[in-house]
């Protein structure tokens, strides 16, 4: 209930170029010119990370689309830079205009790839349930078509899915499935993937030795292949492990060598993940100075990219940093703004972890009706967005409060921010 997620859900998880995002691009390579050439500068805008720029020329392709199947493919684009910029219900609002045109055209395709990123959004905001539905549709629709590649990329948002879930026996389950379909294909950076994607689910479930073997075969297979952003994201996960047994140097000599990686491709995106992680060893080793410098490094990034998902996480980062120093009044309006964007973004699961951390601080400054009051709604959230665990121990922590002779609370222990691949 402290905010953010464990290690193992602070993990990378290594999809394709744009991460787990399902792409379409139905006939848009061959279309005429006046559809394909600013599809292809978008394409690259988007790849890029120049997102705003990327949906203005998807636009222009779109204004001259001819049918039903090009509409459906550059919906889904303009959709994935608004996902990419944290921009989630018009993120949405692009992948249900892509469903209903699909719909439309007959495009079973079309639909299955909409389908699943609205399933991804929904997992963003916490609403697992939903999220499954929408991914288990498109399963069913590739595994109809015969799409093997698609549905083992399928399997895999699946089990990262029930990883959130903590179910953490099935995610293995369905990233063993995807593996074994990459191997059959010959597929290496499918295979590095579910590799990548099984060692979170193995450091979640607390088999450290297993999670690093399977990092190191992941970031082999990355390295053979050329695959730059792969090896930054797998050393970063290498570096998570070690942080999970309190090695905080080895953890730190990862997170650099990925941020080195990051700098030399001109990734910003991907310096700014791993700020927040060197940040986040600093705030464990109670240096607070340098984690705070850290996170505002990771933070500028964030807000120039536009990404506020991450800006609200690292605002989270920030506060506890302010907190643990007994600035209370910083930390307190952190977690205020954290809140606020995490509201206007549609995030519901990061509402509830800011809520609570927020109490916290409320806690911390003797305000108990205040405090009572963000950890109600931080719980009601919880339980709405099917996070049981985390309701229960806000459950905990206010029947201890409002019992007139308890003791003070345990306070949950500090963790660090989602990283969204």
């Amino acid at each position: 209930m402290s905010g953010q997620p464990d290690v193992g859900e602070r993990l990378e998880r290594v999809e394709a170029s744009l991460g787990r995002l399902a792409e379409y691009l139905d006939g848009l390579p061959q279309a005429e010119p006046k559809v394909r050439d600013p599809f292809e500068e978008g394409r690259r805008l988007q790849q890029a990370e120049q997102h705003e720029a990327a949906i203005a020329e998807f636009e222009k392709a779109f204004a001259a689309a001819k049918n039903d199947s090009q509409r459906c493919a550059l919906h889904l684009l303009i959709g994935n830079s608004f996902y990419r910029l944290s921009r989630l219900q018009e993120a949405e609002d692009r992948y249900r205009e892509a469903l209903d045109a699909a719909q439309r055209a007959k495009d079973r395709e079309g639909q299955a790839a909409a389908l699943a990123n609205v399933g991804l959004v929904y997992a963003d905001r916490g609403e697992l349930d939903k999220a499954e539905e929408h991914h288990k549709k498109s399963l069913a629709i590739h595994e109809e078509s015969g799409n093997r590649p698609v549905q083992a990329k399928t399997l895999g948002n699946l089990a990262n899915l029930y990883a959130d879930r903590g179910e953490v026996d099935k995610a293995e389950q369905y990233h063993e499935k995807a593996l074994a379909m990459f191997r059959q294909m010959g597929n290496r950076l499918g295979e590095a993937h579910a590799l990548n994607n099984l060692g979170i689910v193995y450091v979640q479930s607390n088999d450290l030795d297993k999670a690093r073997g399977r990092f190191k075969q992941a970031l082999q297979i990355h390295r053979e292949i050329g695959d730059e952003v792969g090896q930054a994201k797998v050393l970063a996960n290498l570096g998570n492990a070690y942080l999970e047994r309190s090695e905080f140097q080895p953890a730190a000599d990862h997170f650099k060598r990925a941020l080195e990686i990051h700098e030399q491709i001109g990734n910003r995106l991907g310096q700014a993940q791993q700020f927040s992680s060197l940040g986040f060893v600093h705030a464990l080793r109670a240096d607070w100075d340098q984690a705070e410098q850290y996170h505002k490094k990771a933070l500028a990034v964030f807000e120039d990219t536009g990404d506020r998902l991450r800006q609200a996480s690292v605002l989270g980062n920030l506060a506890n940093v302010y907190q643990a120093r007994g600035e209370l009044d910083k930390a307190e309006k952190h977690h205020k703004k954290a809140l606020d964007i995490d509201r206007q973004i549609g995030n519901k699961l990061g509402q509830a972890q800011d809520l609570a951390n927020l109490g916290l601080v409320q806690l911390d400054r003797r305000n108990l009706p205040d405090a009572l009051r963000s950890l109600r709604e931080g719980r009601r959230i919880f339980a709405e967005v099917g996070a049981s665990a985390d309701a229960q121990k806000a459950d905990e922590l206010i029947h201890a409060l409002e019992a007139p002779t308890s003791p003070k609370p345990k306070r949950p222990r500090k963790k660090p921010p989602p990283k969204k691949p």
